[in-house]
C-alpha cells in the first residue's frame, strides 16, 4: 500500500513548482535574482582600500608561513643538530628537533610577510585616503615607500634598493590582477553576507 495514498497526503503545488513538504516554502522564492547587500552608511558599491587590507595581510602571512614551512623542511634535513640524529628517523627526537625547525623557519618567514603586508595595506590606505590618484600609482607609492621603511635601518643605499625592488613587485602585483576578470572578482565584489 503506498503510504501517501493510504494516508490521504495530496503533495501541495504553487503555480508549477511544488511546495517542500519539509521546508514548507515555494521554491520560486529562492531564485537568483539581482544581489542584494546591506551596505554601511556611506559605503559605495565597491570595497576599499582599507576593507581589502585584512585579506591582503592574511594572505601575506600565510603564504608566509607557506613558504616558510618548505623552506623549514629543507632546513630541517640539513640543520646540524637534526643530521647528529643521522640513521635515527622517525624516532621522537629527530621528530621533534625537525618539527623544531619547520615551525621557527615558518614563523620567522611569517611574521616579516605580515610585517610587509601590514605596512602596505597601512600605506596604501593612507594614500587613498588623502589623494584621488590611480590604483597603481597608490600600489606603486605603498610598495616603495614598505620596502624604503621595512630597510631603512640598514642605511641609505639599502633602503633605495628595497623601495625600488617594493616598488617594482607592487606595480607588477597590481599589474597581473588589473585584468577584467580578476579585477572584478578582487576589487569590486562585496562579501557582506
Amino acid at each position: 500500500m503506498d503510504l501517501e495514498k493510504g494516508l490521504g497526503y495530496k503533495k501541495p503545488t504553487y503555480g508549477a513548482y511544488n511546495i517542500s513538504p519539509y521546508l514548507n516554502i515555494d521554491p520560486s522564492v529562492l531564485k537568483h535574482q539581482e544581489p542584494e547587500f546591506i551596505l554601511p552608511e556611506g559605503a559605495g558599491p565597491r570595497r576599499g582600500r582599507y576593507e581589502q587590507a585584512l585579506p591582503i595581510v592574511g594572505s601575506c602571512v600565510c603564504g608566509g608561513a607557506g613558504f616558510g614551512g618548505v623552506y623549514g623542511i629543507y632546513k630541517g634535513f640539513s640543520d646540524e643538530n637534526v643530521k647528529k640524529l643521522e640513521g635515527k628517523y622517525f624516532n621522537a627526537p629527530w621528530r621533534t628537533q625537525f618539527i623544531n625547525v619547520v615551525t621557527r623557519h615558518s614563523s620567522a618567514v611569517a611574521r616579516v610577510t605580515g610585517t610587509i603586508g601590514m605596512l602596505y595595506c597601512g600605506t596604501g590606505s593612507i594614500l587613498n585616503y588623502w589623494t584621488e590618484q590611480e590604483k597603481w600609482v597608490i600600489s606603486a607609492v605603498s610598495g616603495a615607500v614598505t620596502g624604503g621603511l621595512y630597510k631603512a635601518f640598514a642605511g641609505g643605499r639599502t633602503a633605495a634598493i628595497s623601495a625600488a625592488a617594493g616598488a617594482t613587485i607592487a606595480s607588477g602585483i597590481h599589474a597581473l590582477t588589473s585584468t577584467r576578470p580578476v579585477s572584478s572578482a578582487i576589487y569590486e565584489s562585496r562579501t557582506y553576507y
